[in-house]
């Protein structure tokens, strides 16, 4: 590949969320790209507690900066959904102090809370039924082992959630035992280490490497039709920080879709990304 993407999920997310997203659009990209997909910190198969102490935005970005480390590449594009919308953009600010990585040439944050807010707080994300806290709150009220994944999904209904936020949240489950069924299943995660990536995306700022990217780079913040998380606030914000940057700061509006971009409506999100990511290879 000519070029090197890195495609991070979001909280209670993992790696293959975005499978099929990412191969269509490296068949966009005619395979001139070539696309890793992450599991962060406490997620899918990257979940290790004893080997991770801490559990903030800027810790996971360093994560991003040792996975390129030990692959001895540079990414081009890093692409983060949500909370890793918030990872990608701390990475781009903190990549630097490694020497060994050159920095993105692009940085695009999926729908991402780009506010900071006090503990507590949930960034004008509350009024939902599917919200991130609910979600979270509910998850630890939630005791391991289930029967089956089904068993989960009726639970988190009964709760009051979707169908879909319950589906999604199968993809956390593991057997208690390796290898056997009968052992019931458990989460992949530690909810007690979620809570505090979810509280350290709500408090990381990041307008100051909005207003002045650094290395040159540009940074594509999307935004969702359907998405809560854009107040009035952060829009007229974002647009200092667009003109602060001298425009390497852009905004997209992704029109029908919710927060779940990549699932709500993939088809746009690909044509919003492909032209961008091909000017990499001019």
């Amino acid at each position: 590949p000519e070029r090197t993407m890195v495609i991070l999920h979001g909280l209670l997310g993992n790696r293959t969320n975005w499978r099929t997203f990412a191969k269509k659009l490296r068949e966009d990209l005619g395979g001139r790209y070539g696309i890793l997909l992450a599991d962060l910190r406490n997620h899918g198969e990257s979940v290790a507690p004893a080997h991770f102490d801490l559990h903030t935005i800027d810790e996971a970005a360093d994560d991003v900066t040792a996975l390129a480390e030990e692959l001895d590449l540079s990414f081009d594009v890093v692409c983060g959904h949500s909370l890793g919308g918030k990872i990608v953009c701390r990475y781009l600010d903190r990549v630097g102090l490694s020497g060994r990585v050159a920095p993105p040439r692009q940085v695009w944050m999926l729908d991402s809370y780009l506010d900071s807010t006090v503990e507590g707080g949930q960034g004008g994300m509350e009024n939902q039924r599917d919200s991130v806290l609910q979600i979270l709150e509910m998850t630890r009220e939630l005791v391991p082992p289930f029967t089956s994944r089904r068993s989960l999904v009726e639970q988190v209904v009964q709760r009051g959630h979707s169908e879909l936020i319950a589906k999604w949240l199968t993809t956390n489950l593991r057997y208690v035992t390796p290898g056997d069924p009968s052992s019931g299943l458990a989460w992949t995660f530690n909810i007690d280490n979620i809570f505090d990536m979810y509280y350290s995306y709500l408090q990381c700022e990041v307008w100051g490497v909005l207003d002045d990217p650094p290395g040159g780079a540009a940074i594509h913040a999307v935004r969702a039709e359907d998405s809560s998380r854009w107040t009035h606030e952060v829009l007229s914000r974002f647009n200092v920080s667009h003109q602060r940057s001298g425009g390497r700061s852009q905004l997209h509006y992704l029109l029908d879709a919710n927060h779940w971009v990549h699932m709500s409506n993939p088809v746009a999100l690909r044509r919003l990304l492909v032209p961008h990511l091909e000017t990499l290879l001019e």
